[in-house]
């Protein structure tokens, strides 16, 4: 019992509450050496040594920039402008959705709330000037609008083998599933059709749109302006 435990103790996310997940796994190995009888099989001491996912350091930092309400500097890559930026953060919170975390807080460079993707993220520092927590910060009701802003519309969009291997570097975890002839279908979430028809129309003509039939239809008749402007 105490090993089904520990192993069901590796599937949580240990960045959630990495110092509650430690405590939890020294306890059940602490019950488990003690029960085990000393000529057990090996295999059954192995568990006990397999170590659980790493924490990414960034994640720890922005928890204790959270928790200290110490501002932080990030580099951020945007993907809609394709490029990176050095922001300093005043860090609210992080959230979870479909698998993806992200970061809300202040952003000194735009003078709002914003919210980063954490795998966009890709450096982190302290800094020991702290922040105030803004009073009207309602952390529930920021975090339903946000969802909202990702966008009613699901686009999917395919992507021929000729740039499937710079899509999946780029997009990673949005890569839903291959496609025909060593391609690969992107899958986004957007509020307009502006920007995926912009994607589909830069990678042409090694990418189509696959859904919904609106994109489809905005696709072709901005290729139609297109052809007229030249």
């Amino acid at each position: 019992e105490a090993l089904a435990l520990l192993i069901s103790l590796k599937l949580l996310d240990p960045e959630v509450d990495p110092k509650t997940v430690r405590s939890l796994k020294k306890t059940i190995e602490k019950v488990i050496s003690t029960s085990l009888d000393p000529t057990a099989r090996l295999e059954d001491r192995i568990v006990l040594e397999q170590p659980s996912r790493p924490v990414s350091r960034h994640f720890a930092l922005l928890r204790q920039s959270i928790e200290e309400h110490h501002k932080a500097e990030i580099e951020y890559y945007s993907l809609t402008r394709d490029a990176t930026s050095n922001r300093v953060i005043h860090p609210y919170f992080l959230m979870k959705n479909l698998g993806y975390w992200y970061l809300t807080g202040h952003c000194e460079l735009r003078k709002d709330v914003r919210t980063f993707k954490f795998e966009r993220i890709l450096s982190v520092e302290l800094h020991q000037e702290d922040f105030p927590i803004p009073q009207d910060l309602d952390v529930n009701k920021y975090k339903k609008n946000f969802l909202k802003s990702m966008g009613p519309n699901k686009i999917e969009i395919y992507f021929g083998p000729q740039v499937a291997p710079w899509i999946k570097e780029r997009w990673g975890p949005s890569v839903t599933r291959k496609g025909k002839n060593g391609g690969l279908v992107l899958t986004l979430s957007s509020e307009t059709l502006e920007y995926p028809s912009r994607l589909i129309l830069s990678f042409a003509p090694h990418a189509e749109p696959v859904s919904p039939p609106e994109l489809i239809e905005k696709v072709r008749q901005d290729s139609k302006e297109i052809a007229q402007m030249y």
